[in-house]
């Protein structure tokens, strides 16, 4: 954690404010494409008009002193799509990089997220290595489409045909005279062509001519998090703002019962006691005097579906259950391994093991939320992996309509599919909710972290091959065996094999721990 904290910018970041402050254009985006709609960023009556009108955003503002501002939608947690989401966006534009900055995009996937696992939905969704493959044309399009208005702008203003038009880092180019206007320049004379053509995949910047793909670019948040500017959720700093730490028991599903109450409340700074199902709140003027009351918490806690688990008796129990005649849940099944194996010149069997995986995340899970006196509106500043509920579970803990919540998107340091869920920001919201309107900031300390963490699946894979006189593989199966559904058996699919007789399946078996994505998840074991 940086010593020198920071309190947050005065200015509210929203779909309908995030343009108004600043001067230049903005190229407005719809759900389908680019609408026939380009608003100056002072023109606080036409970007509201358009935002009521439309699901539309902004993917670039360009000022008239040439700088260039690209909005990326995804999280950034070192991966690098705070550089490699507008660096497609600026390769098709044919910006100059470095007169290009990066801004988190207002968190909404219906207006912003890429094509999601169930068609037609959208998704604001930093998982799975899904991040540059979804947003990979809509970026490059988007760019594409930003090019072709600063040309047509440029051959409307000199009065030449489009064809004799082109670009160069941030320059529209007159090829007949060589005459040359900045992006910058533009900006005054910019208009939409009545008929906004489509962007075809044809339309696009071919790769021998990238300038910026596939080329050492320096990524874009490295200087800010070198010099520590960069700002985390857990710098975060706001007036009167209060701080809260939960006690978690061992066991996931573990019930608390607190003794001494009044013997915490009455402690320096303590404020508020908020029991959960699973967990005693504390919330505290500082942090350090609600881990101090925290420290001297007594509770009796029930037991659970964890209490006694024993990594090796389970172990025990999955090679029983790998060996039972009736098939699991079948994941990929091609010919009849049952009859490879009984015709085959020799058979291996091999089982191999993998524990739970803890996420590690450098930064400790942490959010901050406020809200409003009436309890009608909220913010959170927080770094997450978003989801399908970019809102993060918050409206339906506050009893509040979606938009009336506001997510600033933070930095992460780091993620690996822990940040995906939502756990700690619905507990700091159920804590905000009564402490309204003073920002209450959560922070799970490295033990709460570990010891009531969600960890990649525990299992046993059992594989079985059968061979020919030849020694060609004729049949192999894959048992996983495990916790988790998806989460333990992803991966193990084995199309890429040409294999006549294929077995993939999922024995379940449960043990009431907590579960979650852990990178790849299933691939890596499986």
């Amino acid at each position: 954690m940086k010593n020198n904290l920071k309190t947050i910018p005065e200015k509210e970041f929203t779909r309908r404010e995030f343009l108004k402050s600043s001067s230049g254009v903005a190229l407005f985006i719809g759900v389908s494409g680019l609408l026939p709609q380009m608003i100056s960023c002072a023109d606080t009556k036409g970007i509201q008009e358009q935002l009521e009108k439309h699901l539309i955003t902004a993917w670039v503002q360009i000022t008239e002193d040439g700088e260039i501002t690209i909005y990326n939608p995804a999280a950034e947690m070192g991966q690098g799509s705070m550089t490699t989401l507008p660096l497609l966006f600026a390769e098709e534009m044919d910006a100059d990089w470095s007169k290009v900055h990066v801004e988190f995009l207002p968190q909404e996937s219906a207006i912003y997220g890429s094509e999601g696992w169930v068609p037609g939905s959208k998704l604001m969704f930093t998982v799975g290595s899904r991040t540059t493959k979804s947003y990979y044309p809509v970026m490059r399009k988007a760019g594409a489409q930003a090019r072709y208005i600063l040309r047509f702008s440029a051959a409307e203003h000199w009065g030449v045909p489009l064809s004799e038009t082109s670009t160069k880092n941030s320059e529209v180019i007159h090829k007949v005279s060589d005459k040359k206007l900045g992006y910058g320049e533009l900006v005054p004379h910019l208009k939409l062509p009545e008929n906004m053509p489509d962007i075809s995949d044809g339309d696009l910047k071919k790769r021998e001519d990238f300038e910026l793909v596939g080329k050492y670019v320096p990524r874009t948040e490295i200087p800010s998090k070198t010099d520590g500017s960069a700002q985390f959720a857990i710098d975060i700093l706001m007036p009167e703002m209060v701080y809260a730490v939960l006690e978690r028991g061992n066991l996931h599903g573990a019930t608390p019962t607190l003794l001494n109450e009044t013997e915490i409340l009455a402690q320096d700074g303590v404020l508020k006691l908020v029991p959960f199902d699973y967990a005693i709140g504390i919330v505290a003027n500082t942090l350090e005097q609600a881990l101090q009351a925290k420290k001297l918490l007594k509770i009796e806690w029930s037991d659970s579906q964890a209490t006694g688990f024993n990594s090796q008796e389970v172990y025990t129990a999955y090679e029983s259950i790998a060996g039972q005649a009736k098939k699991g849940r079948i994941i990929n099944e091609i010919g009849n391994v049952t009859n490879a194996a009984r015709s085959a010149s020799r058979s291996y069997t091999a089982d191999y093991k993998n524990d739970y995986v803890y996420h590690a995340q450098m930064e400790p899970l942490n959010a901050v939320i406020q809200v409003a006196e009436d309890g009608q509106s909220a913010e959170i500043w927080v770094g997450s992996q978003q989801g399908p509920d970019t809102k993060l579970g918050v409206p339906d803990i506050l009893g509040i309509a979606p938009d009336k919540v506001t997510v600033h998107l933070q930095y992460l340091g780091g993620g690996f599919g822990r940040r995906s869920m939502n756990d700690f920001v619905e507990e700091c919201a159920q804590i905000a909710k009564i402490m309204a309107p003073k920002p209450v900031k959560l922070i799970w300390t490295r033990e709460d972290d570990v010891g009531y963490g969600a960890f990649r699946p525990f299992s046993l894979q059992r594989l079985k091959a059968s061979v020919d006189s030849r020694g060609n593989i004729t049949g192999f199966s894959h048992s996983v065996i495990g916790d988790g559904g998806h989460l333990v058996a992803s991966g193990a699919r084995n199309d890429h094999y040409n294999i006549p007789n294929q077995l993939v399946e999922w024995r379940t078996a449960s043990h009431g721990v907590r579960l979650k994505h852990w990178r790849a998840v299933g691939h890596g074991p499986n």
